[in-house]
Protein backbone atom coordinates (compact mmCIF):
# COMPACT_ATOMS: atom_id res chain seq x y z
CA UNK A 1 0.00 0.00 0.00
CA UNK A 2 2.77 2.40 0.94
CA UNK A 3 4.64 1.56 -2.22
CA UNK A 4 1.57 2.45 -4.33
CA UNK A 5 1.22 5.86 -2.65
CA UNK A 6 4.93 6.46 -3.11
CA UNK A 7 4.61 5.77 -6.84
CA UNK A 8 1.67 8.19 -7.21
CA UNK A 9 3.53 10.97 -5.37
CA UNK A 10 6.57 10.39 -7.58
CA UNK A 11 4.49 10.75 -10.74
CA UNK A 12 2.85 13.96 -9.51
CA UNK A 13 6.17 15.45 -8.52
CA UNK A 14 7.72 14.57 -11.86
CA UNK A 15 4.97 16.34 -13.86
CA UNK A 16 1.78 15.03 -15.44
CA UNK A 17 3.00 15.58 -19.01
CA UNK A 18 5.46 12.72 -18.79
CA UNK A 19 3.39 10.46 -16.54
CA UNK A 20 2.21 7.09 -17.95
CA UNK A 21 -1.47 6.36 -18.08
CA UNK A 22 -1.11 3.30 -15.73
CA UNK A 23 -4.01 1.69 -17.57
CA UNK A 24 -6.47 4.15 -16.09
CA UNK A 25 -9.94 4.28 -17.69
CA UNK A 26 -11.27 7.13 -19.87
CA UNK A 27 -10.99 10.13 -19.46
CA UNK A 28 -7.75 9.81 -17.46
CA UNK A 29 -6.16 7.62 -20.10
CA UNK A 30 -6.78 10.42 -22.65
CA UNK A 31 -4.38 12.85 -21.01
CA UNK A 32 -6.78 14.85 -18.87
CA UNK A 33 -4.25 14.65 -16.05
CA UNK A 34 -2.24 17.12 -18.12
CA UNK A 35 -3.78 20.61 -17.67
CA UNK A 36 -2.40 21.67 -21.08
CA UNK A 37 -4.10 18.85 -22.99
CA UNK A 38 -7.19 19.58 -25.11
CA UNK A 39 -10.64 18.45 -24.05
CA UNK A 40 -12.11 15.53 -25.97
CA UNK A 41 -14.10 16.55 -29.04
CA UNK A 42 -17.30 15.09 -27.52
CA UNK A 43 -17.25 17.88 -24.96
CA UNK A 44 -17.04 20.65 -27.55
CA UNK A 45 -20.23 22.71 -28.02
CA UNK A 46 -22.37 21.76 -30.98
CA UNK A 47 -21.73 24.04 -33.92
CA UNK A 48 -24.58 25.80 -35.71
CA UNK A 49 -25.25 25.01 -39.32
CA UNK A 50 -23.13 27.37 -41.48
CA UNK A 51 -25.11 30.30 -42.85
CA UNK A 52 -24.06 29.48 -46.41
CA UNK A 53 -25.60 26.00 -46.12
CA UNK A 54 -28.84 27.41 -44.70
CA UNK A 55 -29.06 29.85 -47.61
CA UNK A 56 -28.35 27.11 -50.16
CA UNK A 57 -31.26 25.13 -48.70
CA UNK A 58 -33.58 28.17 -48.96
CA UNK A 59 -32.51 28.77 -52.56
CA UNK A 60 -33.33 25.15 -53.47
CA UNK A 61 -36.77 25.47 -51.86
CA UNK A 62 -37.47 28.68 -53.76
CA UNK A 63 -36.38 27.05 -57.02
CA UNK A 64 -38.75 24.12 -56.46
CA UNK A 65 -41.65 26.51 -55.86
CA UNK A 66 -40.83 28.58 -58.95
CA UNK A 67 -40.97 25.42 -61.03
CA UNK A 68 -44.72 25.28 -60.25
CA UNK A 69 -45.46 28.62 -61.93
CA UNK A 70 -47.87 28.18 -64.82
CA UNK A 71 -48.82 24.63 -63.92
CA UNK A 72 -52.50 23.79 -63.84
CA UNK A 73 -54.06 23.17 -60.44
CA UNK A 74 -55.36 19.67 -59.88
CA UNK A 75 -57.95 18.86 -57.20
CA UNK A 76 -59.34 21.34 -54.69
CA UNK A 77 -57.82 24.68 -53.79
CA UNK A 78 -56.74 23.33 -50.40
CA UNK A 79 -54.96 20.42 -52.07
CA UNK A 80 -53.23 22.82 -54.46
CA UNK A 81 -52.06 25.02 -51.58
CA UNK A 82 -50.61 22.04 -49.75
CA UNK A 83 -48.87 20.88 -52.92
CA UNK A 84 -47.26 24.32 -53.16
CA UNK A 85 -46.26 24.33 -49.50
CA UNK A 86 -44.70 20.90 -49.87
CA UNK A 87 -42.01 22.56 -52.01
CA UNK A 88 -40.66 24.30 -48.93
CA UNK A 89 -41.94 22.15 -46.03
CA UNK A 90 -41.96 18.63 -47.41
CA UNK A 91 -45.05 16.58 -48.15
CA UNK A 92 -45.72 15.28 -44.62
CA UNK A 93 -45.34 18.67 -42.92
CA UNK A 94 -47.53 20.33 -45.56
CA UNK A 95 -50.33 17.79 -44.99
CA UNK A 96 -50.25 18.34 -41.21
CA UNK A 97 -50.05 22.13 -41.41
CA UNK A 98 -53.17 24.06 -40.39
CA UNK A 99 -53.14 27.02 -42.76
CA UNK A 100 -55.82 28.99 -40.86
CA UNK A 101 -53.72 28.69 -37.69
CA UNK A 102 -50.48 30.08 -39.14
CA UNK A 103 -48.88 32.82 -37.04
CA UNK A 104 -46.41 35.36 -38.43
CA UNK A 105 -42.92 34.69 -37.11
CA UNK A 106 -40.85 37.18 -39.04
CA UNK A 107 -41.17 40.81 -40.10
CA UNK A 108 -38.44 40.47 -42.70
CA UNK A 109 -39.12 37.56 -45.08
CA UNK A 110 -36.59 35.03 -46.28
CA UNK A 111 -36.60 32.67 -49.24
CA UNK A 112 -38.96 29.78 -48.62
CA UNK A 113 -41.08 31.63 -46.03
CA UNK A 114 -44.86 31.35 -46.19
CA UNK A 115 -46.63 34.62 -46.98
CA UNK A 116 -50.09 34.85 -45.37
CA UNK A 117 -53.02 36.91 -46.68
CA UNK A 118 -56.25 37.99 -44.98
CA UNK A 119 -59.60 38.22 -46.78
CA UNK A 120 -58.09 36.99 -50.05
CA UNK A 121 -61.38 35.15 -50.66
CA UNK A 122 -64.71 34.54 -48.96
CA UNK A 123 -63.60 31.28 -47.37
CA UNK A 124 -66.67 30.84 -45.15
CA UNK A 125 -69.15 32.01 -47.78
CA UNK A 126 -70.97 34.57 -45.61
CA UNK A 127 -70.19 37.58 -47.82
CA UNK A 128 -68.25 39.41 -45.10
CA UNK A 129 -64.64 40.47 -44.64
CA UNK A 130 -63.97 38.04 -41.83
CA UNK A 131 -61.59 35.53 -43.41
CA UNK A 132 -58.16 35.85 -41.80
CA UNK A 133 -55.34 33.70 -43.17
CA UNK A 134 -57.51 32.66 -46.10
CA UNK A 135 -54.68 32.38 -48.62
CA UNK A 136 -50.95 31.65 -48.65
CA UNK A 137 -47.96 31.73 -50.96
CA UNK A 138 -44.24 30.95 -50.82
CA UNK A 139 -41.51 33.61 -51.04
CA UNK A 140 -39.23 32.88 -54.00
CA UNK A 141 -37.37 36.17 -54.53
CA UNK A 142 -36.32 39.22 -52.51
CA UNK A 143 -35.02 42.52 -53.83
CA UNK A 144 -35.03 45.44 -51.43
CA UNK A 145 -38.65 46.01 -50.38
CA UNK A 146 -40.00 43.94 -53.25
CA UNK A 147 -41.09 40.37 -52.46
CA UNK A 148 -41.98 37.86 -55.17
CA UNK A 149 -44.01 34.79 -54.27
CA UNK A 150 -45.85 31.85 -55.81
CA UNK A 151 -49.53 31.31 -54.99
CA UNK A 152 -52.68 29.63 -56.28
CA UNK A 153 -54.80 31.87 -58.50
CA UNK A 154 -57.80 30.44 -60.29
CA UNK A 155 -56.77 27.18 -61.91
CA UNK A 156 -52.99 27.76 -61.97
CA UNK A 157 -49.95 28.42 -59.83
CA UNK A 158 -48.89 32.01 -60.49
CA UNK A 159 -46.15 34.47 -59.60
CA UNK A 160 -47.13 37.39 -57.41
CA UNK A 161 -45.35 40.47 -56.10
CA UNK A 162 -45.83 42.75 -53.12
CA UNK A 163 -44.07 45.84 -51.82
CA UNK A 164 -43.40 45.99 -48.08
CA UNK A 165 -43.71 49.79 -47.89
CA UNK A 166 -46.00 50.81 -50.78
CA UNK A 167 -48.62 48.24 -49.88
CA UNK A 168 -51.63 50.10 -51.29
CA UNK A 169 -50.09 50.97 -54.69
CA UNK A 170 -50.62 48.83 -57.77
CA UNK A 171 -47.79 50.39 -59.80
CA UNK A 172 -44.77 52.57 -59.12
CA UNK A 173 -42.59 54.17 -61.79
CA UNK A 174 -44.22 52.10 -64.48
CA UNK A 175 -43.71 48.73 -62.76
CA UNK A 176 -46.19 46.50 -60.95
CA UNK A 177 -45.30 46.35 -57.26
CA UNK A 178 -48.46 44.69 -55.89
CA UNK A 179 -50.35 41.87 -57.56
CA UNK A 180 -54.07 41.33 -57.33
CA UNK A 181 -54.51 38.43 -54.91
CA UNK A 182 -58.25 38.68 -54.38
CA UNK A 183 -60.41 38.27 -57.48
CA UNK A 184 -63.00 41.05 -57.78
CA UNK A 185 -66.64 39.93 -57.98
CA UNK A 186 -69.98 41.80 -57.96
CA UNK A 187 -70.86 40.28 -54.59
CA UNK A 188 -67.80 41.68 -52.80
CA UNK A 189 -68.70 43.65 -49.64
CA UNK A 190 -67.82 47.33 -49.32
CA UNK A 191 -64.22 48.23 -48.40
CA UNK A 192 -62.91 45.03 -49.98
CA UNK A 193 -59.21 45.13 -50.77
CA UNK A 194 -57.48 43.28 -53.56
CA UNK A 195 -53.75 44.04 -53.65
CA UNK A 196 -51.19 41.72 -52.09
CA UNK A 197 -49.74 44.46 -49.91
CA UNK A 198 -53.20 45.43 -48.61
CA UNK A 199 -54.10 41.85 -47.74
CA UNK A 200 -50.74 40.94 -46.21
CA UNK A 201 -51.04 39.35 -42.78
CA UNK A 202 -47.36 38.44 -42.32
CA UNK A 203 -44.66 35.86 -42.99
CA UNK A 204 -44.36 32.51 -41.28
CA UNK A 205 -41.24 30.36 -41.06
CA UNK A 206 -42.09 26.72 -40.44
CA UNK A 207 -39.39 24.11 -39.97
CA UNK A 208 -39.57 21.29 -42.49
CA UNK A 209 -39.74 17.72 -41.11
Amino acid sequence: MLRAWALILTLLAGGCASAPTLGLPYPFSQGLLNPDSALPSRLEPRQRRPRALRRDSAVRKARRCRSRIGQRVEGTRSQAQRLLLSCTLGAKAARRLKINALTPSSKRPQLGDIVIFDDARDANGNGKLDDPRSDVGVVVSLRGQLVRFVYVSGTRFRRGVLHLRRRAQRRFRGKTINSYVRVKTPSDPPRSRYLAGELLHGFARVASK
